[in-house]
């Protein structure tokens, strides 16, 4: 398989995204693990021993943040539909319609970052983050020698947010004006296997994420 330069950049950032949204996506029903010494950074607020003192701190971050809990399920919902918009138009080799997509990913990180900024001046108990993936994991696609280490704003603040969206522009424009036919590819290596909250695809973590904020009685409509 051939695959032009930007093009292959623009897929590794693509995958970096998706990659950081598996962590951000989850951010409002999580808190500080009890179990770091593990590795553990964050944890599910079902899994704590104390049930009773969670379900207060979420029903303490629903009375004062609601509307960007809201806001931010929406915007990983969309992005999630977004990508795979991409994953079935590149199956096509659909250059064009894939480049539309990408920039609306774009779009969907800039009124992130204007939540997230928001929720952080106003909050005084901050949970929701700036998307973030460290190096670790490695970028590839079948068929092709070329490797890469995902990473994407991996300070996890506002100004590496603001550098990552300025790179996705350049390369949607540069993706956008290569005319070079646009092989059959897969960019997304978590696989959907449709098991709901237990999947650990970007759909499976806004699932589960939807799931446990009805449990403590929060139903969010998109």
């Amino acid at each position: 398989m051939t695959l032009d330069e930007i093009d292959f950049t623009t897929f590794w950032k693509l995958s970096s995204i998706y990659e950081a949204l598996l962590s951000s996506a989850v951010d409002s029903v999580v808190f500080p693990s009890e179990i770091q010494s593990i590795g553990f950074a964050k944890q599910y607020y079902d899994t704590f021993d104390d049930q009773e003192t969670m379900i207060k701190k979420m029903w303490a971050r629903l009375s004062s943040s609601s509307n960007e809990i809201r806001d931010h399920f929406i915007l990983h919902a969309k992005m999630r539909d977004e990508f795979y918009s991409i994953e079935e138009l590149l199956n096509a080799g659909n250059r064009n319609k894939t480049a539309h997509h990408i920039l609306n990913i774009h779009n969907r990180l800039i009124d992130c970052v204007k939540l997230i900024h928001y929720h952080q001046r106003v909050v005084s108990d901050v949970f929701l983050g700036y998307p973030s993936c460290a190096p670790g994991r490695y970028f590839l696609i079948k068929g092709t020698p070329k490797t890469a280490t995902k990473e994407f704003n991996p300070e996890g603040t506002l100004e590496g947010m603001r550098r990552e969206i300025e790179k996705l522009a350049g390369f949607y424009h540069e993706f956008s004006a290569n005319y070079s036919p646009l092989p059959s590819v897969q960019i997304i290596d978590s696989t959907d296997t449709g098991d709901g909250i237990n999947d650990t695809s970007l759909r499976g973590r806004i699932e589960l994420t939807r799931e446990l904020l009805k449990r403590v009685g929060y139903i969010v409509i998109e």
